[in-house]
């Protein structure tokens, strides 16, 4: 059984760390890392709630650092200035990251206690 909430595997950009193939270890991604000469055994996280150690993919993620270190939030779709320009162009790298944006704004929209109520349904 897993120890934490729903939530708590959500990233601040809003992207699931409980499906994400690092953190997950699947095969496919474990044999990419090593098909380009990096040693599966330390391809892993944690999740970006986790403890910022070598057991976390991102912890210098600019998104993560501003969110929760400097503006002292959960989730980057809490920020008045959001939608920022980090966010904006990370998203624009990837359709995931898209997907993880439309869900901050979705927050933004109906606030986070009601968002995070219909996760938990």
């Amino acid at each position: 059984m897993n120890p934490y909430p729903k939530e708590w595997y959500l990233a601040v950009c809003g992207l699931d760390c409980s499906t994400c193939s690092i953190h997950t270890r699947e095969g496919h991604i474990l044999k990419y890392f090593e098909e380009k000469g990096i040693d599966p055994q330390k391809i892993k996280c944690d999740g970006c709630r986790s403890e910022r150690n070598e057991n976390h993919w991102s912890k210098d993620c600019e998104l993560l650092l501003c969110c929760i270190d400097k503006k002292n939030k959960e989730f980057c779709g809490e920020c008045d200035d959001f939608p920022c320009d980090k966010i904006i162009e990370w998203a624009k790298g990837d359709e995931g990251y898209q997907e993880a944006m439309a869900k901050m704004q979705k927050m933004k929209q109906i606030g986070k206690a009601e968002w995070l109520g219909a996760l938990r349904s």
